[in-house]
């Protein structure tokens, strides 16, 4: 018989070759296997104890001697089916950790877009932005300047959030409280923070991005669209939200 027809039973060569050996010349010693296949001893002793743990051989000690016999051929079906029982266990297993390491993959390799935009116009066009998500915001280090550098655009953007029944919670520092309390915009929960935490910059936070922007005399914004990215500033914003002032 042909080894690579044992092999395709899921055998190594030199493991087919041993079992083959030991199927043909009977109950001998490690000395006969060697001189049967030509494979050093130590392979032979390594080959050996692999198909000793699959029960497809034994040995017996004949004057202090270890002789070592392969089992009853039939044994090699009890052996396939073990093999495919432990392989749906496998397939089982696979199924069930399948979702852990999809989730595990997209994490690692979620695509991060970031992206730079200045003056009125890239500070015009990451508003747009957001309003066009349709996406709860919040907002924080919010201290006027959207109002101050855009005017009539903010009056316009407002005006459509409100339309567009866009839901909106805002943390101002505590120094605006009385110019934002005249204020009788629809869809917005305000509460502020103390002077002392003071931000040239706003954070807008919507879908799946986050914006920062800087209210400078050249404004620049720096977005960035990230699931991860944008939750944990969730979690930033709304420990603030816990710790400010209504």
């Amino acid at each position: 018989m042909d080894g690579k027809d044992i092999e395709k039973l899921g055998f190594t060569k030199n493991e087919a070759t041993v079992y083959l050996a030991l199927l043909e010349i009977g109950s001998v010693s490690v000395g006969a296997i060697v001189k049967r296949t030509g494979i050093h001893k130590a392979i032979i002793y390594d080959n050996l104890e692999k198909l000793i743990k699959r029960g497809l051989v034994h040995y017996v000690i004949k004057a202090n001697k270890k002789h070592f016999e392969a089992q009853d051929p039939e044994t090699l079906i009890r052996f396939i089916n073990e093999e495919q029982k432990l392989l749906k266990q496998k397939r089982k297993l696979a199924e069930r950790l399948l979702p852990d390491l999809v989730a595990i993959k997209a994490f690692v390799k979620e695509k991060i877009d970031a992206s730079i935009y200045k003056d009125e116009g890239g500070i015009k066009s990451v508003l747009e932005d957001v309003l066009k998500q349709r996406k709860p915001i919040l907002v924080f280090g919010a201290e006027g300047g959207f109002k101050t550098l855009l005017g009539s655009y903010w009056n316009n953007w407002n005006l459509r959030r409100e339309k567009e029944k866009i839901n909106v919670k805002i943390i101002y520092n505590e120094k605006l409280r009385k110019k934002r309390e005249k204020l009788e915009m629809k869809s917005i929960a305000v509460k502020f923070i103390p002077k002392e935490f003071e931000s040239p910059a706003t954070t807008f936070i919507y879908g799946d991005k986050v914006s920062i922007i800087l209210w400078s005399k050249l404004p620049f914004a720096f977005l960035v669209q990230s699931t991860e990215i944008a939750k944990s500033y969730r979690s930033i914003f709304h420990l603030l939200w816990k710790l400010s002032a209504e």
